[in-house]
């Protein structure tokens, strides 16, 4: 079983309403799965988190790098998290490719923000929150700024139940948007 919430968003700006939701329940040695299409707002929505997160570092894509280290604190804030790192698995296909990488060696040692996280499900710490980008409207602009996406967050039971406290914003934003059946 799992805590859920959807979100229907139609900008960065409401791309970065959910990360800065999130971030306060995300911890320093969490795993996060990202999936979706091309385009749906992956590595835009770990830009926004990563800020809200306290860090300055510019984010870019990892598809060619297959990961990047974000660790430089905005001036005058300490930072949620010491250290993100963030991959993109889509070039390595599998699991297995990720393991020959050594890049699995990085779980639990910082946040970890896996692109295309779904091709190597099968490696995923157990208490990894996924995160499902979709084009609403059968959408498929690669456009975020004039297109709409509904991006689902899936928390493990255990891991809610072990901090329900710090989820209480995502719990507010959900609220607020079925109160005012209005889109951020």
């Amino acid at each position: 079983m799992a805590v859920s919430f959807t979100f229907y968003v139609t900008s960065v700006a409401a791309l970065g309403k959910v990360a800065q939701a999130l971030a306060p329940f995300l911890q320093a040695d969490d795993c996060l799965s990202l999936s979706g299409d091309l385009g749906a707002g992956k590595t835009t929505f770990t830009a926004a988190l990563v800020r809200a997160l306290g860090l300055a570092d510019s984010v870019t894509s990892p598809s060619f790098n297959l990961l990047h280290e974000y660790s430089e604190p905005c001036k005058d804030v300490q930072p949620a998290v010491p250290i993100v790192y963030h991959f993109d698995t889509y070039r390595l296909e599998n699991s297995a490719n990720f393991i020959a990488s050594a890049l699995d060696d990085y779980f639990g040692q910082a946040l970890c923000i896996v692109e295309w996280g779904d091709l190597i499900s099968d490696i995923l710490p157990p208490s990894t929150i996924f995160l499902r980008f979709t084009y609403a409207d059968s959408d498929t602009c690669t456009e975020i700024v004039n297109t709409k996406r509904l991006l689902e967050i899936v928390i493990p039971t255990t891991l809610w139940q072990q901090r329900q406290e710090r989820g209480q914003n995502l719990v507010k934003l959900s609220e607020e948007l079925k109160a005012k059946r209005r889109e951020i």
